[in-house]
């Protein structure tokens, strides 16, 4: 898991997507959390990399959530309609998180964790997005 943090115009966002696009091209490269653990392992299922952007905090169920997925993990849940059946999903994904404050206060999930503090880009070197797109 990679944990991003910094001021507003640090580029914590593109960042993120640029990681993501690495070694997960997606329409939808940034996400919000989710909002309960079956819908992460259902994410997890769906693409190799995730990340979440602009994190403001994370719930204790979620931080313990984010561990078993990054040390890999199941979920089982009752299938729909059926009383004894179940849907396993299991999953080991790296996780990128964003935010101003710092993220990741659980020490179980520290442990689980790279820190990188992202500075802010003064006004001229940045560069249209479009532009470092285009040149990534």
């Amino acid at each position: 898991m990679i944990a991003l943090s910094g001021e507003q115009g640090s580029a914590k966002s593109t960042f993120s997507a640029i990681l993501r696009a690495l070694v997960d091209p997606n329409t939808a490269p940034l996400r919000a959390l989710p909002r309960e653990d079956r819908d992460l392992f259902i994410a997890a299922g769906n693409g190799h990399v995730l990340a979440f952007d602009n994190v403001s905090g994370l719930p204790p169920w979620l931080s313990d959530t984010l561990c078993r997925l990054a040390t890999g993990g199941g979920f089982a849940v009752r299938q729909l309609y059926a009383d004894q059946d179940e849907v396993l999903f299991d999953a080991s994904r790296p996780v990128v998180l964003n935010g101003i404050e710092d993220i990741v206060t659980r020490p179980d999930l520290a442990d689980r964790a790279v820190f990188l503090t992202l500075e802010p880009i003064p006004e001229e070197r940045r560069r249209p997005e479009q532009e470092l797109w285009a040149e990534f």
